[in-house]
């Protein structure tokens, strides 16, 4: 496990010789690119505390073993796009006609101390996005498919909508707080989106419950 948690320092900043100019880390993510360049405002921050780190990636490698698990990376800067970090696939087409992730998850810095709640919150919640991700890869469905699935067992609205004041509507990270707060049982006082928890369901429970047990029984144990 430790040997896919990477800490990135202040000094691996490193600046475009280019038009644009713009400062970037380089993080090896493995595949078929085996590293790409993660740009970052060059603001100095810090960094989620790396004991915490580990410690919640082995809670959650417990809970859920994934097939492809995923890289993690600690970053002392803040990415662009101003989250708190991201999960990504990697997805790597070396091999015709075989699905292989090579996923990793970006943890980005801030420009003041993280509270250990959100350390706990963010790697729970990414790795619930590579947990969708392994499912899409093991039951060979895309993304879209296994999303209105889900939303049909949850009785929730399919909503792919992102970016400004539309993040709490996507189906995309329901699905990632359903597993932070069901299967990983994670910072469960916080919960952003309009849909109920699974946990405070009634009689709808059952349905999404057994989802996630039997999926959780036959493909992630």
């Amino acid at each position: 496990m430790s040997d896919r948690i990477h800490e990135l320092e202040h000094s691996d900043l490193k600046w475009a010789f280019d038009d644009s100019n713009k400062p970037f880390l380089t993080i090896k993510t493995g595949g078929s690119w085996g590293s790409r360049q993660e740009y970052v405002d060059p603001f100095p921050c810090y960094s989620h505390d790396i004991k915490l780190v580990e410690s919640m990636v082995e809670h959650c490698e417990k809970r859920i073993n994934l097939k492809f698990k995923p890289h993690y990376f600690i970053l002392p800067y803040e990415g662009l796009s101003r989250t708190n970090g991201y999960a990504c696939a990697n997805e790597d087409y070396a091999e015709k006609d075989v699905k292989k992730l090579n996923p990793y998850i970006v943890l980005h810095g801030k420009r003041i101390c993280i509270h250990p709640a959100m350390t706990r919150y963010l790697v729970a919640h990414e790795f619930g996005h590579i947990t969708e991700y392994n499912l899409h890869a093991i039951l060979k469905k895309d993304s879209d498919e296994f999303q209105k699935e889900y939303a049909k067992i949850r009785k929730i609205e399919y909503n792919k909508n992102y970016g400004a004041l539309n993040w709490h509507k996507n189906i995309g990270e329901i699905i990632a707080n359903d597993i932070r707060t069901w299967i990983l049982g994670t910072e469960q006082e916080f919960w952003q989106h309009d849909v109920p928890m699974i946990c405070v369901l009634r009689n709808e429970k059952s349905k999404i419950a057994d989802f996630w047990k039997e999926t959780k029984e036959k493909y992630l144990s």
